[in-house]
């Protein structure tokens, strides 16, 4: 045993234990529950007292592109050093890098970055892949992505990525309707690599027939998306009525409306959603004027927009997403907990190792005061030290 927490309400998700513990050895839990239960704890082993905190798993983010004035796009070790410190003092263990659609260039400077970064920091753990959004997106809902770099589907540039990134490719967000789009969801999905529906016009049947082709995930849900019609329920109905899929949802009380956020947890229930923050490098940082993607963005009131009004990411960071949900749905943090842990674990496949407090499992773990705010994480079973790392 290396490390012990006692005396919190831990939350598993699937089960609340009061005044409980978890044991870690070796980065692993190797115990956990009820006090009264608890081994004996050797000398010298480091113990962390809980009492007045909910102990939860580490949250995931899928879905982020920076923090606290860094992008992954700057395809710098810095960036991604930068962005994971930020996001473990949020509470984030797990987090997917994710571009923007930008040229080929760009794209493998970013792609380059990150897999130097892991493999020169094989202990890195925190930061899992890269998510590529676009470039393979619509016109039409292109948000703020740069459309002077959308372009049709490409096996050849798939290839290109997919060759270059090998496992550290996790998730590709495309428009499935475009040419050639289903051909690359075919390949992908047999290459272990979530794919999700994103900035798209799809109809419904268009939809349909991406799904049959493997398309099992919706990136920030109703944006960048045709709209919900009675005549034509678009990608929007197809996601809703097909229990296999997930659905992310930005949760920062700008994206959506809180009667749509209930409309979809009813709909789809807590198992289909997943929390995102669509973080750009504002996240952290105080409003002012940023660059997405290289156009500028104003972060006013914590809300990010183009000149033109368009949302452009966001400034949010997961557990305020979460304590958000918990308001908007009116429902207990055991509930609601999935979405920003287990059901994001699950999507990468990952969820036998991560988004969940049991047995052999790896220790990554949150401790939330009583504000729902982030007070300590651990990850692998080590301590987050804002100054100096874990």
């Amino acid at each position: 045993m290396d490390l012990i927490i006692t005396g919190g309400k831990i939350i598993t998700p699937f089960e609340v234990i009061e005044e409980g513990f978890i044991a870690v050895s070796r980065g692993k839990i190797s115990d956990l529950g009820p006090g009264g239960k608890m081994p004996e704890v050797p000398a010298g082993i480091e113990e962390i007292d809980a009492r007045g905190y909910y102990v939860i798993p580490g949250l995931v983010d899928i879905h982020t592109h920076g923090a606290q004035g860094y992008d992954v796009m700057d395809g710098t070790a810095q960036a991604l050093k930068e962005i994971t410190r930020h996001k473990l003092a949020r509470g984030t263990t797990a987090w997917v890098g994710t571009t923007v659609t930008s040229s080929r260039e760009q794209i493998l400077e970013a792609e380059k970055a990150l897999k130097n970064y892991l493999e020169e920091n094989p202990e890195e753990s925190v930061l899992l892949g890269l998510h590529l959004e676009g470039p393979f997106i619509s016109r039409e809902k292109k948000g703020a992505q740069n459309e002077d770099f959308i372009r049709n589907p490409s096996l050849e540039e798939y290839w290109e990525w997919k060759e270059r990134l090998g496992s550290y490719f996790k998730i590709l967000t495309l428009a499935p309707e475009m040419e050639g789009a289903r051909e690359i969801i075919k390949e992908a999905v047999e290459d272990d690599i979530l794919v999700a529906a994103g900035h798209t016009n799809a109809t419904y049947a268009e939809t349909i027939k991406a799904m049959a082709a493997g398309l099992t995930h919706a990136a920030h849900f109703f944006n960048g998306m045709r709209s919900l019609h009675h005549r034509e329920p678009g990608v929007i109905g197809a996601f809703l009525e097909n229990p296999e899929t997930t659905l992310e949802l930005i949760l920062d009380g700008a994206h959506l409306h809180p009667a749509i956020v209930r409309l979809v947890w009813a709909a789809a229930g807590p198992g289909r959603i997943v929390l995102v923050t669509d973080s750009m490098r504002a996240a952290g940082m105080p409003d002012g004027k940023y660059d997405l993607g290289g156009q500028e963005v104003t972060i006013s009131d914590g809300i990010a927009r183009l000149k033109d009004g368009t949302l452009a990411g966001s400034s949010l960071d997961m557990d305020r997403a979460l304590r958000m949900l918990m308001d908007v749905v009116g429902e207990d943090l055991k509930t609601v907990l999935p979405a920003a842990t287990f059901n994001p674990a699950r999507c990468l496949g990952i969820e036998g190792e991560r988004g969940s407090l049991e047995r052999g499992k790896r220790a990554d773990i949150v401790l939330l005061d009583s504000e729902l705010k982030p007070g300590v994480t651990i990850t692998r079973g080590r301590v987050f030290n804002s100054e100096g790392g874990s």
